[in-house]
């Protein structure tokens, strides 16, 4: 089940910082983690159905930044979040196994 406010909840990660500075914040995976909790605990709020795949796609990028060299895993959690905009019916649950295979593996 799709839900009405994607576009403004996955937003939340860009907090009014410079372009220069957010890149440089993003790609730390502990901020990463504390933001995206954030966002996780609003969507799991409105929409309890959500938290136990939003809690799996957390996982699922800790994991892979523990895996993957450099930045593969922001690349991911990035195309992953730009399918969703373009796919109103796509879940935090549903794998992009090209994506995945794309930015993982042409890093390690």
């Amino acid at each position: 089940m799709a839900w009405q406010s994607r576009s403004q909840t996955l937003d939340l990660t860009t907090l009014d910082k410079k372009e220069e500075e957010r890149d440089k914040y993003d790609k730390k995976v502990d901020n990463w983690l504390d933001r995206f909790r954030i966002m996780a605990s609003i969507i799991a709020e409105k929409f309890p159905h959500c938290a136990k795949d939003l809690w799996l796609y957390e996982s699922k990028i800790h994991k892979a930044q523990r895996q993957f060299v450099a930045n593969a895993w922001l690349d991911y959690d990035k195309g992953f979040r730009i399918k969703m905009r373009a796919h109103p019916d796509m879940e935090w649950d549903q794998e992009d196994v090209a994506g995945y295979m794309h930015k993982m593996m042409i890093a390690r």
